[in-house]
């Protein structure tokens, strides 16, 4: 209302209008609850508080209307969450019993004596990676049951100095590598009600992140108490941590490196899982600046468990019982760089085309630079910096390069060559374990010939490599002929680039709105980008080392006992695939929620010929469950313009699922065509499904059994039914409870 304009509704005597506030106060004081369920009645005849009493409840019913919206989204959000936390320990539990299944048989045959010394360091890489991997999935289960409130501390009586010095004692070797004097400070005994294993969970967070980040002269570990409390103090001699970081690096996923250059790898969740333990304790934890630079993290302990809690008794049990090595050997293998033979280039001739390979992954700069060095000569860079300088010097053919990498990311290296005039010409080829849709175009808009991603195939890495090096090393012979015309020449290969670059933009444009409303989808879209880089990226070695290792029996098998650990081998790689196919699996769900999924549709793909393909891959699985397959195709066989990688995906997660709950009896497939459409049918003898979860099956993260007893993810038949719905076909399972079930997929015909 203006300043000095009258209305009608203070006519009222103030009297009045004082009575009537106080009435409309009192109405609103009974709110309490968050209810906006009443109305606002004037108890005195007068049209101007009348007028006042309509003017309220026309901004009660608006806070009533918001406050609906807001419970909905609260329920969509919450629910997301459930959503997120199921997917966390479904992916974990799927995860660790093909990497039990290589840990297992590769320490067998580390500690057997029948390996020779090439063979020993294959196997020692497979173990450490496989570890690393480990220790990243026990880390997002530790986030699933602390979510789930279904992880609580085992209390029991220790003596907590010597937990402190037993676990400080993992890092000594460590610490003597890196020169760093690391100066531990404990009273002789210090008797608290801890859960141990907990607690050395904590220890190992912090004294890691001091190994990673701290400039290698003091790390320092001090424990004292006073009255009822233990007071731990961790500090090294770092860049410390920015003020505005110290409540947020307790954040899940947070860190305070940024994601291309970081120099340590892991997905955020030391610091957040050590803060949780430690107020399951109801202790508390804080991040500091240190006396003389660096970081100091405090961490305060109640020495006696809470009242009524039961306490057991572990002063008895000898010291290797409490600190559970195990758990240490991960992080120290973490933070300790491999030891890697140096190995000479082998060129091909004086005249040899050169790679510089750039990877911060030891093991895996190694590996790949062993891939291509019998082609070409290779040269090495652990970030984008040192590549640099390399490139000054060097004047390779091709530029092979990671994206997170420490002082010089990929992508900054890609901007940096594209600057050079005199690199202008050198291809680049990015290698990374991140799916990120929109980071590969922003890298071939920057200038980029070509991205693979990892894990990725030998045979491919070389075929686009010898593509790109053909390319170059002509284009150079061309200009030397046509030395008059090289600005010409110039202009056009310029202008010829240009022209792809648009064309990619143009082809590879995805949708980009992301309307999230709250920071928690956020971060489980950012969780699943680092995650997926943190368990892509060790199975690249594992797949490598292990085909290196069968092709090294296969030519020399006087050097071990090939028909021994052949079958190990082999089991390593299909536990391997186990593994591909589930990450594989949760990238195209991403895909899919991101609308990014796309089809690669040729024609005249024949559909009988790819089912036969696909019951002989998995004859294997069949043959062992006992189930044979009768498999019948109608001559002539149908064919249409379809996607063959993603048709195979489809037979394949059906007969998966036949085999899986078929209970031992007979599968049939067909497929037939009537003059529209082909027809595609798996039919099992077992457990079948029921009619109202016979449409709920192909949600996401929706089966119809426990997981306790098949096991999965709930995802197959959703990625299923997206791929038979972008081919423009329609997918329906028909069934009764303990009949089995037949799946029925129909496809559109070329031409139809």
């Amino acid at each position: 209302m203006k300043p000095g304009h009258r209305s009608d509704y203070w006519s009222a005597s103030e009297e009045a209008l004082r009575v009537a506030l106080d009435d409309i106060a009192n109405q609103l004081a009974v709110a309490v609850d968050g209810r906006f369920d009443f109305t606002i009645k004037a108890a005195l005849p007068d049209e101007s508080l009348d007028k006042l009493a309509m003017l309220i409840n026309f901004v009660v019913e608006a806070a009533r209307r918001a406050l609906g919206d807001l419970q909905e989204r609260n329920a969509r959000l919450a629910e997301l969450d459930r959503l997120k936390s199921a997917l966390l320990a479904n992916v974990s539990h799927e995860l660790r019993t093909p990497l039990a299944l290589i840990l297992g048989p590769t320490e067998k045959w580390l500690t057997s004596g029948l390996v020779a010394d090439e063979q020993r360091r294959d196997l020692e890489v497979v173990m450490r990676n496989a570890r690393g991997l480990l220790k990243t999935v026990n880390d997002l289960l530790d986030v699933s049951k602390l979510e789930a409130g279904r992880m609580t501390p085992r209390f029991a009586r220790v003596d907590l100095a010597e937990l402190v010095r037993g676990t400080c004692a993992l890092f000594e070797g460590l610490a003597i590598e890196r020169g760093v004097a690391f100066d531990t400070s404990t009273p002789d005994e210090l008797p608290a009600e801890v859960d141990s294993d907990m607690i050395q969970r904590v220890l190992l967070n912090l004294l890691s992140n001091a190994f990673k980040f701290g400039l290698g002269g003091r790390i320092s570990c001090v424990v004292e108490s006073s009255e009822d409390v233990a007071t731990l103090r961790i500090q090294d001699n770092g860049p410390g941590i920015p003020s505005a970081m110290r409540e947020k690096i307790f954040e899940r996923f947070i860190q305070v490196e940024g994601e291309a250059t970081r120099k340590a790898g892991g997905t955020g969740l030391g610091l957040a899982i050590a803060k949780e333990f430690v107020e399951l304790h109801h202790g508390t934890i804080e991040a500091r600046d240190a006396p003389g630079g660096g970081a100091l993290f405090i961490v305060r302990l109640p020495l006696e468990a809470p009242v009524g809690t039961e306490v057991l008794d572990e002063t008895s049990r000898p010291l290797s019982e409490r600190v559970a090595a195990n758990h240490g050997v991960a992080t120290i293998d973490e933070l300790r760089p491999p030891v890697l033979e140096v190995e000479a280039a082998q060129p091909h001739g004086a005249d040899g085309a050169m790679v510089l390979v750039v990877e911060d992954n030891p093991e895996a700069n190694r590996f790949i630079a062993s891939t291509l060095s019998d082609e070409y000569r290779v040269v090495r860079a652990s970030n984008g910096r040192e590549a640099l300088a390399k490139l000054a010097s060097q004047k390779p053919d091709l530029v092979l390069t990671d994206v997170m990498m420490p002082e010089m990311s990929g992508d900054e290296l890609v901007r940096e060559i594209r600057k050079d005039p005199a690199l202008d010409a050198t291809p680049i080829v990015v290698l990374t374990a991140k799916a990120d849709d929109e980071l590969r175009v922003r890298l071939l808009e920057m200038g980029a010939q070509d991205y693979v991603m990892k894990p990725f195939s030998r045979a491919e890495l070389r075929a686009r490599v010898r593509n790109l090096v053909s390319a170059k090393r002509a284009g150079d012979l061309l200009r030397k002929e046509l030395d008059s015309s090289k600005n010409d020449l110039e202009d056009l290969v310029r202008e010829v680039s240009l022209r792809r670059h648009e064309l990619e933009k143009t082809l590879d444009e995805t949708r980009r709105a992301r309307d999230e409303i709250q920071r928690l989808l956020h971060l489980r879209d950012e969780f699943i980008s680092v995650a997926g880089h943190e368990l892509k990226t060790p199975l690249t070695p594992m797949s490598i080392q292990t085909q290196l290792l069968v092709r090294t029996m296969r030519t020399s098998p006087e050097v071990v006992k090939t028909e021994r650990i052949r079958p190990y081998l082999e089991m390593c790689n299909r536990q391997i695939a186990t593994m591909v196919r589930l990450i594989e699996t949760l990238l195209d769900v991403s895909r899919l929620r991101l609308g990014t999924f796309t089809l690669k549709a040729e024609p005249g793909v024949d559909l009988g010929e790819v089912t036969r393909e696909v019951v002989s891959r998995l004859r294997p699985q069949w043959e062992a469950a006992g189930m044979p397959v009768v498999l019948s195709i109608d001559a002539p066989a149908p064919r249409g313009p379809w996607d063959r990688v993603r048709l195979e995906q489809v037979v394949s997660n059906l007969l998966s699922n036949a085999i899986k709950f078929g209970g031992g009896h007979p599968i049939e497939v067909a497929v037939s065509r009537d003059a529209r459409r082909a027809r595609l049918l798996v039919s099992d003898h077992g457990i079948g499904i029921s009619v109202e979860d016979q449409e709920r099956i192909f949600n996401r993260f929706e089966r119809a059994s426990s997981i306790k007893s098949f096991g999965g993810l709930g995802l197959g038949l959703y990625i299923t039914r997206q791929i038979v719905t972008a081919h423009g076909g329609t997918i329906h399972v028909e069934s009764q409870p303990g009949a089995g079930a037949t799946f029925i997929v129909e496809l559109p015909l070329e031409g139809a």
